[in-house]
């Protein structure tokens, strides 16, 4: 009887302790579960962490290497640092500063080459007058000296004078050739220097071939004994003088003979540019072509010189000379300004 009624009282107890025993070992492992769960999130978030870092160091980095690029590249180019800003987009005012600065550089360089080129194509006109003046020397008269002038006739004073006159117009010519600004201005200037310089040439040849020296000695215009206008340099009327018919007392006007520019109206001129050239080349210009007329008309008359080659060269002045100072007339009166009174 003992032995049964322990039997089913033990079997219960062990099976309410395997009972209690499973519940205990389920609610272990769950708490276990739980706790491993956080335990392993630790770790995650210190290589989330990790890895942040890592990002954002490579942030860093990335334009630390943009930024050395972009100092290469700029040193690497001068121009780009003139043109672009530092984000290296181009800048429009400093491009539009340096194209601006190209195009004042290149006309400036390529006027001061046709310059050049002018100049030394008058030279060479000289030098095709003196040629020219010696050919028409010896078809006039040949080799026979018996023709030769004498030293006061007209024919060496014009020659010798009208050297002076035209050497000053070249002077002024070509100053307006370097600093003048209107393209129709010195296109003129530039007729007037090579005609003026080809007719030094041919009166250079007379005279070397006269064996008489290009520079008058005695005063200017003291061969114009009986000029017919009868005009004194002051332009007081002495018809049928038979003086010279300029006043040879330069003090007044300071000039040699009529219509040259003084000394102080040549350095004005040498001290103006552009526009303010123009204009003041244009007035003295016409003054001087308006004043060596009259060595002109008194060099075409036989009666006077009796050189046929003498006389057709002034002829040629009169004819050029008059037909520039119409066209001058016209360039003064388009910009409201008035020639110049003779002196």
């Amino acid at each position: 009887m003992t032995t049964s009624d322990d039997t089913p009282d033990g079997a219960s107890d062990r099976d309410k302790t395997a009972q209690d025993e499973t519940v205990q070992n389920e609610t272990d492992r769950d708490e276990t579960a739980q706790d491993e769960p956080e335990q392993d999130e630790a770790p995650r978030g210190e290589t989330d962490q990790d890895e942040s870092e890592r990002d954002d160091s490579d942030q860093d980095e990335i334009p630390q290497d943009k930024t050395d690029q972009d100092a290469s590249d700029r040193n690497e180019s001068g121009q780009d640092e003139t043109v672009q800003d530092d984000t290296g987009r181009a800048d429009p005012t400093r491009v539009d500063s340096a194209n601006d600065a190209a195009d004042r550089d290149a006309p400036r360089g390529r006027r001061s080459q046709q310059t050049a080129v002018l100049v030394l194509g008058a030279i060479a006109v000289l030098l095709i007058g003196v040629v020219v003046g010696l050919l028409l020397r010896m078809t006039f008269d040949g080799d026979d000296d018996s023709n030769k002038p004498a030293a006061d006739s007209a024919a060496v004073g014009f020659s010798q004078d009208m050297i002076r006159h035209h050497q000053q117009a070249v002077e002024m010519a070509t100053l307006e050739l370097y600093g003048g600004s209107d393209p129709q201005v010195r296109s003129l200037a530039y007729d007037i220097l090579t005609s003026q310089v080809n007719q030094i040439g041919q009166m250079q040849s007379w005279l070397a071939r006269w064996d008489y020296p290009i520079d008058n000695p005695g005063e200017p215009m003291a061969w114009m004994t009986d000029h017919g206008s009868g005009h004194h340099h002051d332009g007081s009327d002495h018809a049928g003088s038979t003086e010279p018919s300029m006043d040879m007392d330069m003090s007044a006007s300071g000039v040699p003979m009529p219509g040259m520019a003084t000394t102080e109206e040549m350095n004005q001129l040498r001290s103006l540019q552009g526009s303010e050239l123009d204009l003041y080349f244009l007035q003295l210009m016409l003054r001087h072509h308006q004043g060596g007329i009259e060595m002109m008309e008194y060099a075409v008359e036989p009666d006077h010189v009796s050189e046929d080659y003498v006389r057709n060269l002034a002829q040629q002045m009169i004819n050029v000379q008059e037909s520039e100072s119409e066209t001058m007339t016209k360039m003064i009166e388009s910009r409201g300004a008035a020639p110049l009174p003779m002196n």
